[in-house]
């Protein structure tokens, strides 16, 4: 079988669309995939023009390409959309290349129709969103290192409490901020540190963070673990500012203390057997 014939074959019965185009954007030959991503037959496709199937708003995206020929060095993509012959509307991918036949050039078009692929990945980007906005609803600040503790989010209570937009945090390592964030002068020693890389667990009751202008108040903290089947994932610290409820713990043992003075005093005199 010579090259002609082999190309023919991986040209008709490749699982993706297929097609030869004429400079100037005329369907020259397509295949059978390409007649089923577009609904039309391969005779209603062929000597047809490129907008029989582009999605009139899309057409720009290859104007350029059909009205002022010209060669193609490299593999060109552009994603578009195509109307169905039912009316439908799909997404693809077009990569174009040129190729030369005899004397006349071409464009090889090979068509992959991404519509499930975007969808998956708009369903994706909704279902971050909405996480996104359950853990900005959170009073506690939580931020999520994934294993080499590098920052993966940062809620919006964490911006409030530190100064330190998530646009700033994400991608940073935890190893780089520790120092700041906690003071801990030797980070290879630090609980908070060897918690996150080994994948552990520590509960810390009372302790200081510091905010971006250095400012430090007192927060309490937990670092959890995530495992899925077994391997470490990544980690996930919540803390939140305890600053008011110290002074009001402080205020109370002053408040007890003074009532106990109070109560001494008022036995003072039946000690001393005064009225």
């Amino acid at each position: 079988m010579d090259h002609t014939n082999l190309y023919r074959d991986a040209f008709e019965n490749a699982s993706s669309g297929k097609a030869i185009m004429t400079l100037d954007g005329q369907w020259f030959k397509v295949n059978k995939a390409l007649s089923i991503i577009t609904g039309y037959s391969k005779e209603e496709l062929e000597h047809s023009a490129f907008d029989i199937v582009s999605h009139p708003d899309d057409l720009n995206k290859t104007a350029s390409l059909f009205n002022t020929p010209s060669d193609i060095t490299d593999k060109l993509v552009i994603d578009q959309r195509f109307v169905h012959k039912d009316g439908k509307v799909l997404w693809v991918s077009l990569h174009i290349i040129m190729l030369e036949m005899g004397q006349t050039s071409y464009y090889h078009v090979d068509i992959f129709d991404i519509s499930l692929k975007l969808k998956k990945e708009k369903e994706l980007n909704e279902l971050n969103h909405m996480h996104q906005l359950i853990l900005d609803s959170i009073n506690e600040g939580i931020f999520g290192l994934n294993p080499d503790g590098t920052i993966v989010f940062w809620n919006r209570a964490s911006e409030n409490m530190l100064g330190c937009k998530q646009e700033d945090m994400i991608g940073r390592r935890i190893q780089e901020v520790i120092l700041k964030l906690k003071g801990d002068k030797d980070v290879v020693t630090s609980p908070f540190l060897q918690a996150v890389e080994n994948g552990g667990t520590l509960q810390v009751r009372e302790d200081q963070f510091s905010r971006k202008d250095g400012q430090q108040f007192d927060v309490e903290y937990t670092i959890n673990p995530i495992y899925e089947n077994a391997q470490y994932k990544g980690t996930v610290v919540i803390f939140r500012d305890v600053t008011e409820l110290k002074k009001s713990q402080e205020y109370m043992q002053n408040s007890e203390k003074l009532s106990l003075v109070g109560r001494w005093l008022q036995e003072l005199p039946m000690k001393f057997g005064t009225h």
